[in-house]
């Protein structure tokens, strides 16, 4: 399954998801508040996991933000971080951590980042093995390419705590090191690193000196089949055509960071004549570390001033950011 249908996919799914829980956490009156029920048995009492985590509610009186930035302050209040039998069953905590990323994503980001120190304070103090199945959870859904819910400024706040811990080896902060190092680059609202692409013609340009309102810089690659279909995306689309068809409205800036470059010469054809195509042949994106290019295709959408808007978004993302703006 290509990026492109797997984001569809699992954005619809987890839509219901999200939707449905809700309104059992809704009614959920009797439990409200624990992770897991108890049962007597002949040596003692022993935990049984009732289903999903149910967090505490908000007080009814709060109006929806405030709703969202309670819950995010409380959101893990009844949840015992020192029991790691729960993690291995994803229908106690799957789905409530999927609500939680949900949350985050609707309140303000320093709100959302200290609720992410608290809750990794208290895995931290609960069970290390706690800890690192959270953070491990916490890469999977905010930073790998493939998942919906990738959000680099939601992932941030985990890699500066786990680089910050003294409680975390050294040797096991090097990854998020690297991670941090990356998610910092090319944050929204930086000017986007400049570099230099070749055209088909041989001749080099910058991508500071590209004149548009907006630019839709695009990481590609000509034997990728998500690509195929962004591209087809892209050229279909009423949004992108319509800022296409103003002067220096938006420009669509295909770049090749890759080593094949006789693929590349081979597949322009390919390029929509409205782009602008070009490659890297020194190599300096991949070997420099100019962009975080861990997945292909990756998109982001410049300003006039080549400030990032959006990065490493889906297309679909783009078009709708684009639509919002032509309709403002």
């Amino acid at each position: 399954m290509t990026r492109l249908k797997y984001e569809i996919m699992l954005v619809t799914v987890l839509g219901v998801l999200f939707a449905t829980i809700v309104v059992v956490m809704a009614v959920a009156c009797r439990g409200r508040g624990r992770s897991a029920a108890t049962a007597t048995t002949v040596s003692g009492t022993a935990t049984v996991h009732a289903g999903p985590y149910l967090p505490p509610q908000p007080p009814a009186t709060l109006a929806d933000s405030g709703k969202h930035v309670w819950m995010a302050e409380h959101y893990w209040d009844s949840f015992d971080f020192a029991d790691t039998a729960q993690l291995a069953d994803m229908e106690c905590v799957g789905p409530a951590f999927g609500i939680y990323l949900q949350i985050l994503r609707a309140v303000p980001q320093p709100q959302a980042a200290a609720s992410i120190r608290g809750m990794l304070d208290r895995a931290m103090a609960g069970n290390p093995a706690t800890f690192e199945r959270f953070t491990d959870w916490f890469e999977e859904t905010l930073y790998d390419p493939n998942s919906p819910l990738r959000c680099e400024e939601l992932y941030i706040p985990v890699l500066e705590y786990i680089v910050a811990s003294p409680q975390v080896d050294s040797l096991m902060k090097i990854r998020p090191q690297s991670q941090l190092d990356m998610a910092l680059k090319n944050r929204p609202g930086n000017v986007a690193t400049d570099f230099a692409y070749t055209t088909p013609d041989g001749r080099s340009h910058r991508l500071s000196a590209l004149k548009a309102h907006f630019t839709l810089l695009y990481f590609y690659n000509p034997d990728c089949p998500a690509c195929r279909e962004i591209k087809e995306y892209i050229r279909s689309s009423v949004v992108f055509g319509d800022w296409m068809d103003k002067s220096d409205g938006l420009r669509v800036l295909a770049v090749y960071p890759d080593e094949d470059l006789d693929l590349w010469r081979e597949r322009l054809p390919q390029i929509p004549e409205a782009w602008i195509v070009g490659c890297d042949p020194g190599h300096k994106l991949m070997d420099d570390r100019l962009y975080d290019l861990k997945a292909i295709p990756t998109i982001y959408l410049l300003d006039s001033s080549k400030r990032v808007i959006l990065k490493d978004v889906p297309v679909e993302v783009a078009e709708e950011w684009l639509a919002a703006e032509a309709a403002r």
